[in-house]
């Protein structure tokens, strides 16, 4: 008896206490019972969530740990070295540039908001080592700088690609690029309406992802955004036939790709109004001219070369007129 008029006294405490409320600055504060059950099964919907954040979170620590790790390899492998020497090959000088901006870049995205603006105050107040850190400004110029050697000595792309530099190797003999590699140059001089080079170093980049599809890899999607930029740059270039049948091979690939479909209507129409019929068993060979920018240009490229310096070699850049809209591949 005795303890059943205790339970009822607590019930009854309980239900008093579940009709208290009180109210600080207008915001009304509960306890009922129905409202912390409710703020439990709250709590149980939180923690999935905690668990999901610091699993992210240890991923992105283990990710800077790799990070850094691999900023150290990398400056003691230069650092072990002569540096000038290493750096004197223009293929290494870019690739050394490439890997600094890409780690630095990296760590930037991987940080969070708090130790982005302390790495941000530090550079601030350290321009000596902010004056040494590359940019993109700095990455660019390594992949023009490749270009004009490139073009000042006649070098293939596959002889640039490999390596290959022969006597113009004045320092520590460089790794050949990979795909990726050729690919940025491309992608990087395709957005300074440099169609020329992008030709050359897109159709290099196709090569190697093709070869490592071929060994098993999955290079879909990039031989498809490869093929979306070959595509394009071919038709600046006046390719139309070649235009369309890397655009026809981007679609086959990736047969939702409404761009590359809009873009063979106009390229087919452009054929029409030449009076060309597209065979894709007869394709015509490649024409890539290059504007060259002043006949001083022209003479210091042909004394670099050992040519004579009389005649002035020039080219003519041939380009369909654009009187309909077109897909470019989007610089994102």
């Amino acid at each position: 008896m005795k303890s059943e008029m205790i339970e009822q006294v607590g019930w009854l405490l309980l239900s008093l206490l579940g009709s208290i409320t009180t109210s600080v600055g207008g915001a009304h504060t509960f306890t009922s019972l129905v409202h912390l059950v409710e703020s439990i099964e709250a709590v149980k919907d939180v923690a999935p969530y905690m668990e999901r954040y610091i699993k992210a979170e240890r991923e992105r620590l283990e990710s800077i740990e790799r990070l850094m790790e691999d900023i150290t390899e990398h400056h003691n492998n230069i650092s072990q070295g002569n540096a000038e020497r290493h750096l004197s090959n223009p293929v290494n000088a870019y690739i050394v540039t490439k890997s600094t901006y890409k780690l630095m870049n990296d760590s930037m995205t991987l940080l969070d908001n708090t130790a982005k603006e302390n790495l941000a105050d530090y550079l601030k107040s350290s321009s000596k080592t902010r004056a040494k850190l590359p940019s993109k400004d700095d990455f660019d110029g390594a992949i023009l700088a490749l270009l004009r050697l490139q073009d000042t000595y006649e070098l293939t792309t596959s002889q640039l690609s490999d390596s290959d530099l022969g006597l113009l190797n004045h320092g520590d003999e460089a790794p050949p690029l990979n795909g990726d590699d050729c690919y940025n140059i491309g992608r990087t001089v395709h957005f300074m309406n440099d169609f020329y080079h992008a030709v050359m170093w897109f159709q290099k980049a196709l090569e190697k992802y093709e070869k490592l599809a071929g060994a098993g890899h999955n290079m879909a999607a990039k031989i498809s955004s490869t093929l979306d930029f070959l595509s394009f740059a071919l038709y600046k270039q006046d390719n139309i036939e070649l235009a369309i049948a890397m655009t026809e091979r981007w679609v086959q690939l990736v047969p939702g790709a409404k761009p590359g479909t809009a873009n063979l209507v106009q390229y087919y129409r452009i054929l029409t109004e030449r009076n060309t019929t597209y065979n894709a068993s007869n394709l015509p060979s490649l024409k890539n001219t290059q504007q060259k920018p002043t006949e001083e240009y022209i003479t210091y490229e042909k004394l670099c070369q050992g040519k004579e310096t009389h005649e002035v070699r020039k080219t003519v850049e041939h380009s369909p007129q654009d009187s309909f809209t077109l897909h470019e591949p989007q610089n994102s």
